[in-house]
């Protein structure tokens, strides 16, 4: 988190920053013996012990000034991630398509990326379709349906983003289908 301010004139300032019960986590002090300055102060996120915060609601005070900033150390949760078998019934009959389905869920959720990588163990990955983002900021679920000529010998991953920057990838499991053959012949 960075907090920019102008230090008018030559001034020494205690930062003081605390959680949401009031109790002292951190200071940061800065001395400017000039005026007329534009600088700032960065915290990342830890106490006066070097450890991570909880996340919440910090208050971060200067001069009798409060400044109130959100810690979110906490990745997004993919709940489901869910493969459509190909060749399922649909309404009017076998289908062609595959389905991906998944559920995510983040206090602070920002977006979604379906990536697609060419073969079983894919060394690179591209954006499938454009990321987005969905309405609810709390849980978010969704599905895309895939052509299997889009499907077949390829891998599908997630990424799911948060305001904070954090992120959680997962992949898709392929859909296994089994193919029956049956011959029949005559026998003369």
């Amino acid at each position: 988190m960075t907090l920019r301010y102008r230090a008018l004139e030559p001034v020494n300032l205690e930062f003081s920053i605390f959680n949401r019960q009031g109790a002292l986590v951190r200071s940061i002090s800065r001395s400017h013996p000039l005026g007329g300055v534009d600088t700032a102060i960065v915290w990342d996120g830890r106490d006066g012990n070097g450890q991570v915060v909880v996340d919440g609601e910090y208050r971060i005070n200067v001069v009798g000034f409060d400044f109130f900033v959100t810690v979110d150390n906490s990745a997004p949760i993919i709940n489901a991630l869910k493969t459509k078998s190909p060749f399922s019934l649909c309404k009017s009959g076998p289908c062609r398509s595959t389905e991906l389905r998944w559920s995510v869920s983040d206090i602070n959720f920002d977006a979604v990326q379906i990536e697609v990588g060419e073969g079983n163990i894919p060394a690179t990955w591209r954006p499938y379709q454009r990321a987005y983002k969905l309405a609810n900021n709390l849980i978010g679920q969704s599905a895309i349906f895939l052509l299997l000529a889009d499907y077949v010998g390829k891998r599908y991953r997630i990424t799911v983003m948060d305001l904070a920057g954090n992120r959680t990838i997962a992949q898709f499991e392929p859909a296994q289908e089994a193919v029956k053959l049956i011959l029949a012949g005559q026998i003369m």
